[in-house]
């Protein structure tokens, strides 16, 4: 998953023509993050749900709109949430990744 995260945030850097670290910057106020990714580092859900809610907004992107190769890495992250949380047997966690993912 924190691959496919970087993937979207290349998408991301490329389609606006910035930086991770200013991506980094905006979303988290912690530039350094894909740097510490790239060193080993981990992404917590709070922070990786952050970047998701950016991504999926039409407004972050040019021409106000997520392109495709973008949404279609949001959709596989949609589908998997709601595996997991399938997979897990607690209703209200697929409850809450269906609406995450609707």
């Amino acid at each position: 998953m924190i691959e496919q995260l970087v993937q979207l945030a290349a998408i991301w850097s490329r389609a606006n023509d910035r930086s991770l670290s200013r991506l980094a910057t905006i979303v988290l106020n912690r530039g350094h993050f894909f740097e510490s990714l790239d060193r080993g580092g981990d992404c917590g859900t709070e922070t990786f749900e952050k970047f998701l809610l950016f991504f999926r907004d039409g407004a972050n992107w040019p021409d106000q709109r997520v392109p495709q190769d973008a949404a279609d890495l949001l959709d596989n992250f949609e589908n998997i949430a709601v595996e997991a949380a399938a997979s897990t047997g607690k209703s209200e966690d697929l409850t809450a990744a269906a609406e995450r993912a609707a």
